[in-house]
């Protein structure tokens, strides 16, 4: 039986490769410089901050409604 996890996260790893975001070497996955490049600019925009917080605030209380529920 396949693992979903770790398909996901081989298929995520597959696809940064193939978008350059990502190098492999010795069985370990480095992000490139484009990678850090892009990185670094979206955390540098306050309007993507903001978006990150509240992806993260939703998460938060996705969890507290299904621990409530429980």
């Amino acid at each position: 039986m396949r693992d979903p996890l770790r398909s996901l996260s081989n298929e995520t790893v597959i696809f940064m490769k193939k978008h350059r975001l990502v190098d492999e070497h010795n069985n370990a996955v480095y992000p490139t410089e484009r990678f850090k490049a892009i990185v670094s600019e979206a955390y540098n925009r306050s309007d993507v901050q903001t978006d990150i917080i509240e992806f993260i605030d939703d998460l938060t209380c996705l969890e507290e409604e299904k621990n409530a529920e429980t």
